[in-house]
């Protein structure tokens, strides 16, 4: 805290962050996490909430108790009401236009300051934004009320980490494991991208017909209707409609990786696929393949004096399979985070999601079996398989991969024995996992 203090000049009439009463405002869970983690180290008082509509329902409230915010961040792409929008109701609404506004946003627009200047931001900066940054900017910003010199800063454009291609465009991801869901969702963040997630095919069918999506990453098993079905949906209603002819690009996601998995994916109406678990440079290539090379942004910004070290491949050496934990797939994580992902915490998030999901996924698959449901506990499998890989679990997805294999061929004598193996590695695997939080 000292550090960072240091970097802003010390005057008489300077305040510091102290007990300011300050309103979060973001649709992402980890944004919000760690904007209130940051701000609470440096003594605010900081309340978050998830969209624009009770954004403004608690600054009003707070303002008629006499407990005015003093300042908001406002994250700027949001589903509903955007950042943008939010603002300019804050300041058309004479209870709370004294709000100080700071805008957070994932891609600098050329005359985005322009427009955030009209609808009454204070102050904007570019994510994933440095703790040093944030800091000053909101003591510049809070010291120049305090001075009555409310001129608008020139927006700051923080140094991008050493990934150098973004591209912002808006994409649907259907996929219904959290765990999987948080990566994919904090991979596409880091690369520019605007993200809504469904759980299921017919979400994402849904979702389709109701909004512009650029691209569609298809999860091939899901419950209720699987990616395929959703593919062939979509295309079907995109077929309809010859007066708007359009094809929005959908990449499978699919844990097979096995010969003819893309002949099956072609067939459907996809345009590709990627095999979980991927990585994010994987997920960079495939979207500069089914994306128009006018839709990237190359960050001509300097880099990091520190570069980041390309992530592990995520797959087990021969000298490393007895191991509990793949460190090259809890490494690859970490690698987000070094790449500026929206928390420094994200291994240990998505550790605790894997945990609590895995724990109810095992339960779910001795239910099934004990139910003689043998299709039901292998679809559970997939879907505990694919995250168990994600963070490194390789035995416990091994032996998911085995009871899949044995649901899908009607093999049911070896399952009990499996089971048992199931539960224990799963144990041992959440111990270890648990051993890694806070490293």
């Amino acid at each position: 805290m000292t550090e960072l203090k240091e970097r802003v000049p010390q005057t008489g009439h300077q305040r510091d962050l102290q007990q300011i009463h300050t309103l979060i405002v973001d649709d992402n869970a980890t944004n919000r996490t760690i904007l209130e983690y940051q701000t609470a180290g440096w003594l605010m008082k900081a309340d978050s909430v998830s969209s624009g509509e009770e954004a403004l329902a608690r600054l009003r409230e707070c303002a008629a108790n006499n407990n005015p915010y003093e300042i908001a961040l406002l994250d700027y792409m949001m589903p509903g009401m955007d950042g943008m929008e939010l603002a300019r109701l804050i300041k058309q609404d004479a209870t709370i236009a004294n709000t100080l506004l700071v805008m957070l946003t994932s891609v600098g627009r050329m005359g985005e300051a322009e427009k955030a200047k009209r609808s009454g931001i204070d102050n904007y900066l570019t994510k994933p934004v440095r703790q040093s940054t944030l800091y000053n900017t909101l003591l510049t910003t809070l010291n120049q009320v305090k001075e009555q010199n409310r001129q608008y800063l020139n927006p700051v454009i923080l140094e991008q980490p050493s990934e150098d291609w973004r591209v912002s465009a808006t994409v649907l991801v259907a996929e219904d494991n959290p765990i999987n869901q948080e990566l994919v969702k904090t991979m596409l963040e880091l690369l520019g991208c605007r993200v809504d997630m469904v759980s299921d095919g017919l979400e994402a069918v849904k979702s389709a017909a109701r909004h512009h999506y650029d691209i569609i990453l298809m999860d091939c098993q899901m419950p209720e209707m699987d990616g395929f079905a959703a593919t062939k949906a979509i295309r079907a209603a995109e077929s309809a409609n010859p007066l708007q002819p359009r094809h929005i690009p959908i990449v499978a996601l699919t844990a097979n990786a096995m010969a003819g998995d893309r002949e099956q994916c072609i067939a459907a109406g996809m345009d590709d696929y990627l095999s979980k678990p991927f990585t994010k440079e994987q997920l960079k290539q495939m979207l500069k393949k089914q994306l128009p090379p006018t839709m990237s942004q190359q960050n001509r910004l300097k880099r990091n004096a520190i570069p980041v070290p390309p992530p592990e491949e995520e797959h087990l050496s021969d000298n490393e399979q007895g191991s509990i934990l793949d460190q090259g797939a809890l490494n690859a994580i970490r690698a987000l985070q070094r790449d500026g992902a929206a928390t420094t915490h994200l291994l240990d998030k998505i550790i605790g999601l894997y945990i609590q999901n895995s724990t109810e996924l095992i339960e779910t698959i001795k239910q099934s079996y004990l139910a003689s449901d043998i299709s039901h506990m292998g679809t559970i499998a997939h879907s505990l398989k694919s995250s168990s890989f994600n963070v490194g679990a390789v035995q416990v997805g091994n032996l998911c991969k085995t009871l899949e294999s044995l649901a899908k061929n009607g093999q049911s004598d070896p399952i009990p024995d499996l089971l048992v193996v199931l539960d224990a590695e799963h144990r041992r695997a959440c111990h270890a996992l648990q051993q890694e939080i806070g490293k």
